[in-house]
């Protein structure tokens, strides 16, 4: 309870707008709290007051990263331009198929023709981005430990790709006991 009366906030205010000043609808995250702010492009909301980094992402354009100070009574505005990618793009999200939860941490390769294109590594939010691939087919793979690898077959071209992935964890699998007839297996045949 005492938190909630000694508790400081600040306030973010902007917009957010492509190479030719229009509105983008994008998501804004808090890295250091993971706080997501989706589809903004105007800013307006709370959060404690300190020193944060921002990533505004919108598909189709380069994500762009901000440090902010917030501080209480002092609101920090922000007008953010987001220049588009010069060519095809890849973004999604990674998350846990049983929890919904995001996954951190995922190791993502971009293959065309069996060659490795580009790699990453997802974010706290299960964020990840390719950006500026020439058209063609590719293979998307994610390998994260304890979770069963995925691999996606995509056709990139012009439009923006916005693909989400849900990684199924490895079952735990228990032998209990063990047991073997001859005779039982010789009748099978």
């Amino acid at each position: 309870m005492n938190y909630l009366l000694s508790a400081e906030f600040g306030q973010v205010t902007g917009t957010v707008k492509n190479e030719e000043g229009d509105p983008l609808n994008a998501t804004v995250e808090v890295v250091e709290t993971g706080y997501q702010y989706n589809d903004q492009s105007d800013l307006n909301f709370y959060h404690d007051v300190g020193t944060y980094t921002l990533k505004i992402r919108a598909s189709g354009y380069e994500t762009k990263t901000q440090e902010v100070e917030v501080k209480n009574g002092e609101p920090v505005n922000l007008d953010i331009v987001l220049v588009s990618t010069q060519g095809g793009s890849v973004t999604g999200e990674i998350i846990d198929s049983l929890t919904g939860a995001p996954l951190a941490g995922v190791d993502i390769t971009l293959h065309q023709e069996g060659e490795v294109v580009s790699e990453t590594t997802s974010g706290e939010q299960g964020y990840y981005e390719f950006l500026d691939l020439d058209e063609g087919h590719y293979t998307l793979k994610l390998n994260k430990e304890n979770y069963i690898q995925e691999s996606t077959r995509l056709e990139v071209g012009s439009v923006p790709i916005e693909q989400n992935v849900e990684l199924t964890q490895v079952p735990s699998v228990a032998v209990l006991d063990d047991y073997y007839s001859s005779e039982r297996s010789s009748n099978r045949c």
